[in-house]
């Protein structure tokens, strides 16, 4: 269900009219944002009605973290997805931008939706928010440092070919995102609420300075 929710963002509505007027018209910019926000307040969320231990442990000894570290992942893939990103900075470049989605704007609110606590008075993350934040910076690496078997895949219907970094506004919105991000976590170190969240911080730092030596 997720993974439909995401396919609203950098969507157009397509309609065969043969001559009569444009095919696709970009979908609206209130429900691109509405969607967005849906995934953060229940794809990005601690899923606690998955997480009780009453019931996790007759089953299973190990395995509710892992498991929700992969979900969350997959639909991060899903948004992050490089064809997803490619149309948000189409559509930001042929149409109004006050009236489409962008780019931007989806980096503006994963921003806030996945590290908005970042900014808090104390900052604590537990292992779950943890591991989505680690998550995301793993899509945008993607994004930005494609493997060479990626650049490399033949195109297909689903699954189209990366694109070199270096040729698309994707690039630069990517790493202005990094550099706020890590902006964030340097601010947040000396409010951290516990060892663990102030560990976490100072890791997404090194992450991101990895992420953005690597680029090419």
């Amino acid at each position: 269900y997720m993974g439909h929710v995401s396919s609203i963002v950098g969507a157009a509505y397509t309609q065969e009219k043969y001559g009569t007027g444009p095919r696709f018209t970009p979908m609206e910019k209130e429900r691109q944002e509405e969607a967005v926000k849906f995934l953060i307040d229940n794809a990005f969320q601690r899923p606690d009605m998955f997480l009780d231990d009453e019931i996790l442990f007759r089953i299973e000894s190990e395995g509710a973290v892992a498991r929700i570290r992969t979900a969350q992942a997959r639909v991060l893939g899903q948004l992050m997805n490089q064809a997803r990103l490619d149309r948000l900075v189409e559509y930001g470049a042929l149409e109004d931008t006050d009236d489409v989605y962008t780019l931007i704007d989806l980096m503006d609110d994963m921003r806030e939706g996945l590290f908005g606590e970042f900014n808090d008075r104390t900052v604590r993350t537990d292992i779950y928010r943890r591991n989505l934040q680690r998550a995301y910076l793993n899509a945008l690496d993607q994004r930005l440092n494609p493997s060479e078997e990626d650049l490399n895949r033949p195109p297909s219907r689903f699954n189209p070919p990366a694109t070199a970094p270096w040729t698309t506004d994707a690039r630069a919105v990517i790493r202005s995102e990094l550099s706020a991000i890590d902006q964030m976590a340097a601010q947040g170190i000396g409010s951290a609420g516990d060892e663990m969240t102030r560990l976490h911080l100072e890791d997404l730092r090194i992450e991101i300075d990895r992420i953005l030596s690597t680029d090419r």
